[in-house]
């Protein structure tokens, strides 16, 4: 039997598990495309007003955030869409990848599944290998829908749709590659995902640098998976070369994690666990300790993240002030206020609020997976009740989830303060971010009644978090009505710094969050578990 020898069922069956996954993915980055190209005219209505929004990408802050600059000095709508906002597809992409390979690798050797496909007929590469096909097939798919996307708003120029779709299914294989490694390196699918996610900030990271040290990129960003795909600058220089050397490493770090896959035993890590310690502290006689042991890799990491994107956004505090005059009325009207710094950070302060939601949610899955992996019975057999557990990990997450929320406000104050010399932007935005703490309780609360009541539909507690993102990113540029905006928790709170704080929406949600999470305690405690 072949090392690849049951690659093509295994493929097969994997693209019929994860069908609706796939189509969710590739839909979702198409369609956030699709919105940009209709909402782009709407908010620029004429060249002058399309020139002054592109300004603000102009100088060294702006290139963090958006990349090497191609197409803000001479712009057009298609140009713009890929080269500014483009960067906020590849990230996507690349997590998508990452999230998929370590998932159907890793995942599946800590469930057990893998023995179960490895006692038949199944080479001991064909899992790595169909998985990283179906990581190809999806790219594909995002970059088909994207492309298609970009031939709405631009059907003149089909080249350069093709090459900015190609650029994110190149981005997309080169961290499922990552991935691909890290599996064999780590010995949970989370550690794995950990690592390759860890890269991808390190890839962001290089760019940002590379782009901040000149127009066009530095020798930094050329470093970095990112800058690659960026510096193929569709609709400007239309640069196809860039992505041989995406697919190049793409084809090298796949052939890596084969390699290395093929040196370890099922089940086992290149890089071993370390055993820990024979007795346990006195912190881990307690489920709030043990949450912590097990969280805490996570809360530093997500902490880490959110200040850093609160003092990367502060610092573009000055150029917005900058360019204000230019900007066309659409621009303050999307932001919803005449001010456009209170408006520009009361967005801001929904944005990291919903990347904090994001890690409550994971945080209330972790415990899912504690349950249906077994590892919760040993703890309830200690003489832990099932409320105790449920509330104390509940507590820590929700506590975690509102400090890395204010730490990432006071980041951008502290930011903004820097380039504006205005220290009362520090409490000011502290305070905007912890208006947002109500809609994080909920968010976390809905998480908690569906592990009590509906563990197998917990997936249902991103609809939210995606929401939230959809309003912040979309609602002022589709001109939503207040109804279908006020959906979103986020948004039906009182957009501080712009307006006055309202206690109302407030208590209407911490109300909302104690009601879901009393019934997820009380469903909690009923049901089996498993």
């Amino acid at each position: 039997m072949t090392a690849l020898a049951g690659t093509g069922p295994l493929l097969r069956f994997l693209l019929r598990r994860e069908r609706l996954r796939l189509v969710i993915w590739a839909a979702s980055l198409g369609l956030a495309m699709l919105m940009l190209v209709y909402a782009l005219p709407e908010i620029a209505p004429a060249q002058p007003d399309l020139a002054a929004m592109a300004a603000l990408y102009a100088d060294p802050v702006g290139r963090v955030l958006i990349g090497p600059g191609y197409g803000v000095e001479h712009p057009t709508y298609s140009g713009v869409l890929a080269n500014v906002y483009g960067l906020y597809l590849l990230v996507p992409a690349a997590l998508m990848s990452i999230l998929l390979v370590a998932r159907h690798t890793r995942g599946e050797e800590q469930s057990g599944r893998a023995d179960l496909i490895r006692a038949g007929a199944v080479g001991r590469s064909s899992t790595l290998v169909s998985t990283l096909l179906l990581a190809l097939i999806v790219n594909l798919l995002v970059a088909a829908a994207v492309t298609a996307a970009m031939l709405v708003g631009e059907p003149g120029e089909p080249g350069a749709a093709l090459l900015f779709g190609a650029g994110l299914a190149a981005t997309g294989m080169v961290f499922g590659g990552i991935a691909a490694i890290a599996v064999q390196l780590a010995a949970t699918s989370g550690a794995a995902a950990g690592i390759a996610g860890a890269a991808l900030g390190a890839a962001f990271l290089l760019r940002a640098a590379g782009d901040l040290a000149e127009p066009g990129g530095s020798a930094l960003s050329w470093a970095s998976p990112l800058g690659w795909a960026q510096q193929t600058a569709p609709y400007v220089l239309d640069r196809w070369w860039p992505l041989a050397l995406s697919l190049g490493l793409a084809a090298l770090l796949w052939a890596a994690g084969l390699a290395l896959g093929a040196r370890r035993d099922l089940g086992a890590s290149l890089i071993a666990p370390r055993p820990g310690p024979r007795h346990g502290g006195a912190a881990l006689r307690g489920p709030l300790g043990l949450g912590w042991r097990i969280q805490r890799g996570g809360i530093r990491a997500w902490t880490i993240a959110l200040a850093l994107t609160g003092l990367v956004f502060g610092a573009y505090a000055q150029s917005l002030l900058d360019a204000a005059a230019d900007l066309p009325p659409e621009v303050l009207a999307m932001l919803g206020s005449d001010d456009i710094l209170d408006g520009f950070f009361g967005v801001l302060a929904v944005f990291l609020a919903v990347l904090a939601s994001a890690y409550a949610i994971g945080a209330v899955q972790g415990m899912r997976r504690e349950e249906s992996a077994g590892r919760l019975d040993p703890v309830l057999a200690a003489g832990v009740g099932r409320l105790r557990w449920y509330g104390a990990n509940l507590l820590l997450t929700a506590l975690a989830a509102a400090a890395m929320l204010l730490l990432g406000g006071l980041a951008t104050g502290l930011g903004a303060w820097a380039v504006t010399d205005d220290p009362g932007l520090v409490p000011s935005l502290l305070a905007a971010h912890a208006n947002q703490v109500p809609a994080l309780l909920c968010a976390l609360a809905l998480g908690a009644a569906l592990l009590g009541a509906l563990p197998r539909l917990i997936g249902l507690a991103w609809l939210p978090v995606a929401y939230g993102i959809f309003a912040v990113a979309f609602a002022g540029m589709l001109e939503l009505p207040e109804w279908a905006e006020a959906l979103s928790p986020y948004s039906a709170l009182a957009a501080l710094p712009a307006e006055a704080f309202e206690p109302l929406p407030a208590l209407a949600l911490a109300g909302i969050a104690a009601a879901l999470l009393a019934v997820g305690a009380w469903r909690f405690r009923r049901r089996d578990l498993g």
